[in-house]
């Protein structure tokens, strides 16, 4: 009896406790009830009130703990919002199905398209359709794999405008969603491959330019030849034999000897002038000449080594043509 007693004793004031008991307002009515308990059952109640107590306590800090972690991932959430939007790259997430799900603000300027609109277009609407299909692989190797995926493609923004891009990829590991997506960075190559092509004709121009320096010396090289092998022919009689040779000859040699001198300085005038030409050193004046001069000069320059070769070199130009040019 006095168990079945202690137990209906222990509802009723459960009941009544869990109905009326708050943190602050409830304290005095509380206090009231138990001074209703009969004094022999009164332990038990101030026993179950102090369980209660501490099991509100818990709960409180259960849900301060809920609320500060809350906060965290709010924190945590901004922080990944603003590193995505404000990034200097252009980002992309993309389903499956190639469909754009978001775009920072870089990546909707690079387009010159409102990013509200971007959502939902398909990506590949941007890229030219001879490359289409090797994006298609490109975005079903990202979803397939864990590792970042890469590709060089082209695309056009709204104004027509053709970029070189380079696409990163990674899919995204988010359990909350049951909809796998992957994330695009989109690297601008367009300055990079100008500046290639620019360096590559540079280097073409390069080689053209060191073949024909490596002709012009070769022809300098053959054509300096002749005029010191004269010199030293023409030198070496005078030194040996001038006192065997009659003043006529002495003569002669004396003029060889210049003739092949000014053919030497006419031929290092000209690598100098050739030299002067590659630095756009030399300013265009032109004048008015005798061509058939000019013609009888330039013969007499290589007048002596055709004659070594039995070559016969003769100028047929009119004596009353005139030209107009930097000579």
């Amino acid at each position: 009896m006095q168990r079945t007693k202690m137990k209906q004793m222990k509802k009723e004031p459960e009941k009544r406790i869990s109905k009326k008991l708050l943190p602050k307002s409830g304290t005095k009515k509380v206090k009231s009830k138990l001074q209703e308990i009969p004094a022999e059952n009164y332990p038990d109640v101030q026993r179950l009130v102090h369980l209660l107590q501490v099991h509100q306590i818990e709960l409180e800090h259960q849900n301060e703990e809920l609320r500060l972690a809350q906060e965290e991932l709010e924190v945590s959430r901004n922080k990944y919002v603003n590193l995505f939007d404000f990034s200097p790259t252009p980002y992309f997430t993309l389903d499956k199905q190639g469909a754009i799900k978001e775009v920072n603000l870089i990546a909707s300027k690079m387009f010159l398209i409102d990013r509200n609109k971007l959502i939902g277009k398909r990506f590949n609407t941007f890229i030219p359709l001879n490359e289409r299909d090797l994006f298609n692989s490109f975005i079903n190797s990202v979803f397939d794999s864990a590792e970042k995926q890469s590709c060089e493609l082209s695309m056009i923004n709204k104004d027509k405008r053709l970029f070189n891009i380079l696409l990163e990829g990674l899919v995204l590991d988010d359990a909350l969603e049951t909809e796998k997506k992957c994330q695009l960075a989109l690297i601008d190559l367009t300055e990079y491959k100008r500046v290639e092509k620019s360096l590559k004709k540079s280097n073409e121009e390069l080689k053209e330019l060191n073949a024909t320096k490596d002709k012009f010396f070769s022809i300098i090289a053959h054509d300096l030849r002749s005029p010191f092998q004269s010199l030293l022919s023409y030198s070496e009689i005078l030194s040996t034999e001038i006192e065997s040779l009659s003043s006529n000859e002495i003569v002669s040699f004396s003029r060889e000897l210049n003739d092949s001198l000014n053919n030497l300085y006419s031929l290092l005038e000209n690598l100098l002038h050739w030299s002067m030409m590659q630095r756009d050193l030399i300013e265009y004046n032109p004048l008015n000449f005798n061509l058939y001069d000019k013609v009888n000069k330039i013969i007499s320059i290589v007048e002596h080594s055709a004659s070594k070769k039995s070559i016969s070199i003769s100028n047929q130009v009119d004596t009353d043509i005139s030209a107009f040019a930097d000579a």
